[in-house]
């Protein structure tokens, strides 16, 4: 009790007291939040969250590798097995000694490079050859991919292009499509034929239509031949749309088996490039720029704890405090007013 006696707690000393220890707490919320945004990406990365300064696409090299890499492999998520996957359906046969006979070929090739500019340019440069035709072309930045098909009496030519270009992963794919073929004919097959039968069904049914309104002609009963026109017309409007909708598929199957047959005539080269370089100054000024974007975020993160934030926590703990001293007024004069009735 002493000490407090000796304090001057005058309303000015409190209120400079009070101001220190606003500006106190100020500068510990300030400091303390600057700490742990420093830190905590930090220990994200010590237990495994890979939260980075960096940014994302400064690895782009790497990410695009591995994710192509595992098309190449026939890699699977880390969180499946084989025994919690669907089972690959068995490939179905081909009938006959005559499969190879419909043998096509593809190549996949996956090139790592420090020049992606002069790479891309020299598989773009195979479009000027009259037996490579290119089927698709996509180019970016980091990487680029190519689908291209040649003739077969030239396909080592350009496979010994792509080999002098060191692919980091160069795989064959050999295999027949004869029963894709086969299905297609025996479709073609059914299909004309149910096209001959409704065009023999309807040439039928208009001569038996026919027949039928010259005789509604000749007894002069309207009623029946207005039905008969009526039907006429109706089972024209069927059998025609089914005609129709024959001759779609029939044109469709012609396509894709257009399509096959021209695999035959052709390899096939699908090419992914992608860059990684030792050195890339481009990524390491997009990385300081991030890294300065996060500084700057963490300083403001800070501030605003220190300040705004601060004051709001404040602002809430104002009720408390009311009702605490509230509460210590009612528990002091209860305090007096029990021990007056108890000296009573």
């Amino acid at each position: 009790m002493e000490f407090f006696k000796n304090l001057n707690l005058k309303p000015l000393n409190i209120f400079k007291i009070a101001v220190l220890a606003l500006f106190g707490i100020s500068a510990l919320v300030f400091i303390f939040s600057l700490i742990n945004s420093s830190l905590r990406p930090l220990l994200n990365n010590r237990m495994g969250g890979a939260v980075s300064v960096a940014p994302t696409y400064y690895d782009s090299g790497s990410s695009f590798q591995g994710e192509v890499a595992m098309g190449y492999k026939g890699g699977m998520p880390a969180d499946l097995s084989v025994r919690n996957i669907m089972p690959v359906p068995p490939t179905p046969g081909t009938v006959g000694n005559n499969a190879e006979d419909f043998e096509v070929t593809d190549y996949s090739a996956l090139i790592e490079t420090r020049d992606i500019q002069k790479t891309c340019a020299a598989i773009i440069g195979l479009k000027s050859l009259k037996h490579v035709i290119f089927e698709n072309s996509q180019e970016s930045d980091k990487n680029c991919n190519y689908t291209f098909k040649v003739e077969h009496a030239r396909a080592a030519e350009i496979l010994a292009v792509i080999k002098d270009l060191e692919p980091k992963n160069l795989s064959e794919n050999i295999y027949t499509i004869k029963s894709q073929l086969d299905d297609f004919t025996n479709q073609i097959e059914i299909l004309t034929k149910k096209r001959a039968s409704i065009d023999e069904t309807l040439q039928k049914a208009l001569a038996a239509y026919d027949q039928i309104t010259a005789l509604a002609i000749k007894t002069q009963d309207a009623s029946s031949l207005a039905k008969i026109i009526d039907s006429k017309v109706q089972i024209i409007e069927r059998l025609t749309h089914e005609i129709i909708n024959i001759n779609q598929q029939l044109d469709y199957l012609a396509r894709a088996k257009a399509d096959q047959m021209d695999r035959l005539k052709y390899t096939y080269f699908n090419v992914n490039v992608y860059e990684n370089k030792y050195l890339d100054v481009k990524n390491l000024k997009d990385s300081w720029r991030a890294a300065i974007k996060n500084f700057v975020s963490t300083v403001n993160e800070a501030l605003q704890n220190a300040s705004i934030n601060l004051l709001a926590i404040l602002f809430m703990a104002v009720p408390f405090v009311v009702y605490g001293l509230l509460l210590l007024v009612g528990a002091k004069y209860g305090w007096r007013l029990v021990k007056y009735i108890w000296n009573k």
